[in-house]
């Protein structure tokens, strides 16, 4: 698609990344000089963040439509796993991933747009998940703040461990006085 080809359906786009998979699969990535290598990694990686955040909300579409009755499957993991060849314990934690990342949009927007992996959305999301409703935006922002300004996964963990310690510190137990 550096030529400006825009496939005009589902169908076309799926067939262009295949070809394109199977490109630097083979002779294309082979060609890449080693000193290459590294910025071809890290645009893979922010490639990968933009696979799995579309994987993920077309799978919180496909569960949220039951799209696992039609082929006579209980539940979106055990179609995953009989249909896609993933491991049960893979599917079961993508059709998860996928229900937490619909309550992430955020999260879910900035791996869209290939700045935050997989991974540490979901790292986040659970990180988030521990306040109460009416903090998790603000504590999600910060973070994802600070990790599209390049903060470590270590970094982050420092930010929401603050931020947790505050929020307990500033909203004591009642059997904690």
């Amino acid at each position: 698609m550096c030529d400006g080809e825009v496939p005009g359906n589902a169908g076309r786009a799926v067939a262009m990344l295949d070809a394109a998979l199977g490109f630097l699969g083979g002779a294309g990535g082979d060609a890449v000089e080693a000193a290459g290598l590294g910025g071809l990694l890290e645009q893979l990686a922010a490639i990968d963040a933009k696979y799995a955040a579309m994987r993920l909300r077309l799978i919180a579409r496909f569960d949220a439509n039951d799209g696992h009755d039609a082929d006579g499957y209980q539940t979106t993991g055990t179609w995953l796993a009989g249909k896609t060849g993933v491991t049960a314990q893979r599917a079961r934690a993508e059709a998860k991933q996928a229900r937490q990342l619909a309550g992430h949009p955020g999260l879910a927007e900035k791996m869209a747009a290939g700045e935050l992996s997989a991974s540490l959305a979901g790292v986040i999301a659970g990180w988030v998940g521990k306040f109460p409703a009416g903090e998790r935006e603000s504590v999600e922002r910060l973070l994802l703040e600070a990790a599209t300004a390049g903060a470590s996964p270590e970094d982050l963990f420092v930010i929401f461990t603050a931020a947790w310690e505050a929020w307990q510190a500033a909203n004591p137990r009642p059997d904690e006085d």
